[in-house]
């Protein structure tokens, strides 16, 4: 399985485990970076696979909007998640959408 295609959910899980039981002592005596703060970095790694899950999930769904035109659809794919539904949002559409 290649990094691109493991699921974001298993990757948190997986670097939440490692942060838990990793001995890290070994790359702190290396890098001079406290082994806490590795742990920290892995978690908040962690952390935001999980934000985007969440993004992902309560994201709209704009291929499945049938009064959109190919042309709105177009545009909308290029924006962020987060733009695309602050337009939504704007217009009063995404109400109707969940």
């Amino acid at each position: 399985m290649k990094i691109h295609t493991m699921p974001k959910e298993v990757a948190s899980e997986l670097l939440k485990y490692i942060a838990d039981t990793g001995d890290f002592s070994h790359t702190a005596a290396k890098t001079e970076i406290a082994t806490e703060d590795i742990k920290k970095l892995l978690y908040e790694v962690a952390l935001g696979l999980e934000e985007e899950v969440r993004l992902e999930k309560n994201r709209v769904k704009t291929d499945k909007v049938t009064h959109l035109s190919k042309e709105t659809k177009s545009i909308l794919s290029k924006l962020s998640t987060s733009e695309g539904e602050a337009l939504f949002k704007a217009f009063g559409l995404l109400e109707s959408q969940k």
